[in-house]
């Protein structure tokens, strides 16, 4: 070997060596997963009249969808404590189940007088609420984090597979038609998978 094939061989041995020393000290390379952190005071506001008081209430830094023994938690966590109840104004929460390309099922809660949950599935005539005891599962509203309970088992259909996407909306004035609206979306790029790759 000549010094130019030496240095060559230096310089990628070398190049390995460094790309070990940062799996070792990050925990491996990316996994190709999702992230579940969302950019945070990333809010858009659509329209002037009447806005939200405080938008931020509709600002995502999380969600994730994960398992939880026989059950499925949707799970979004906000930038601002959310409050109990939201009086003349509406903050909503929609999580996209996503097969092939297309929604099938729709897991959804809102804040505004009080809390509730839902799911919808989109092909059938199937639907459940808390508002009248039906759904499978519960809500729970603790600090700036939003959580949907669902048992599998008891929702015929629900997928163990799909991909998913998460919006939310603040409307300023829901008597209003053209008042405001505050939104995020997560993830920020691209959409959720369960389970995760």
């Amino acid at each position: 070997m000549n010094q130019k094939q030496l240095l060559v061989v230096f310089v990628v041995v070398g190049l390995a060596l460094a790309f070990i020393v940062v799996l070792l000290v990050t925990g491996g390379a990316p996994s190709g997963g999702f992230d579940p952190a969302d950019a945070k005071d990333d809010v858009t506001v659509d329209g002037t009249d009447n806005p939200p008081d405080n938008p931020t209430l509709a600002d995502v830094v999380s969600a994730d969808i994960v398992a939880d023994g026989t059950g499925l938690i949707f799970e979004a966590t906000m930038s601002a404590p959310i409050p109990e109840k939201i009086e003349g104004s509406g903050l909503d929460w929609r999580w996209e189940v996503i097969e092939g390309g297309a929604t099938t099922w729709i897991v959804s809660a809102s804040v505004d007088d009080d809390a509730s949950a839902a799911i919808l599935n989109q092909r059938t005539n199937y639907g459940a609420s808390t508002s009248d005891n039906t759904l499978p599962g519960k809500l729970t509203v603790a600090g700036n984090t939003i959580s949907i309970r669902l048992e599998q088992a008891a929702i015929s259909g629900l997928p163990t597979s799909f991909n998913w996407t998460l919006a939310t909306s603040l409307d300023g004035d829901r008597t209003e038609a053209e008042s405001a609206v505050a939104h995020d979306s997560a993830p920020d790029t691209g959409i959720g998978q369960y389970p995760p790759p």
